[in-house]
């Protein structure tokens, strides 16, 4: 891959982020690498500022909510993302903090992998579309009320049953929900959307793969 030569940083508002900061821009020093600017992700008009940078790559560095966030922020840019794990769990983050002196400067240098993923494209009634990066829930709103429920892919009825609600996750939110129902995760080189009923309400209910058209 092409190497790297400018990159802009996001980091998350809460959390600790220096130690991680520090090691990314001492990575980025030893391979001449450009920092545009570095960023808090609750910054105003972020979008703008990563955009007119003309960054190879945003640097994450939080966990999975400072990466949706960001994620949510410059979707419309598709400038590629590598998330540093400074959480929690870290589903959609690639590296931890005591990789990034190994690891990093092989990026920067045009040793990795991108991978594009899928979001959801969503439309209630007369509304307009809006983006989904992990999953949309359908539900009444209230607690404890159960719908009826019936799901097509294209004009084909896929699903029909009673619930709580319905979770559409696509491949990018789905590893939380496939270890929180109990499912074993599996992995495939296809795009995928899984949709199942909410686990509360119908743990026997398996998980549907909607492979993307």
């Amino acid at each position: 891959m092409e190497p790297i030569k400018a990159i802009s940083i996001v980091h998350s508002a809460s959390r600790n982020f220096k130690e991680a900061l520090d090691q990314c821009l001492k990575a980025a020093k030893s391979k001449n690498v450009d920092v545009k600017g570095t960023h808090p992700v609750n910054e105003v008009d972020i979008e703008k500022s990563i955009k007119s940078s003309k960054s190879n790559l945003v640097i994450v560095i939080g966990g999975d909510g400072t990466m949706i966030r960001t994620i949510a922020n410059l979707i419309e840019n598709e400038i590629p993302m590598l998330g540093i794990n400074i959480g929690r769990l870290g589903f959609l983050t690639d590296l931890s903090v005591d990789s990034i002196s190994t690891t990093l400067p092989k990026v920067f240098s045009g040793d990795y992998l991108t991978e594009k993923r899928p979001s959801l494209s969503i439309k209630v009634d007369n509304s307009d579309f809006l983006t989904g990066i992990n999953e949309v829930v359908f539900h009444s709103g209230t607690v404890a009320k159960m719908l009826n429920f019936s799901i097509f892919q294209e004009e084909k009825l896929i699903s029909k049953h009673k619930s709580d609600g319905v979770i559409v996750s696509s491949a990018t939110g789905s590893s939380g929900y496939f270890f929180f129902g109990r499912r074993a995760y599996y992995l495939s080189n296809r795009r995928n959307i899984c949709n199942f009923t909410n686990v509360f309400a119908k743990l026997f209910f398996k998980p549907s793969r909607l492979t993307q058209r």
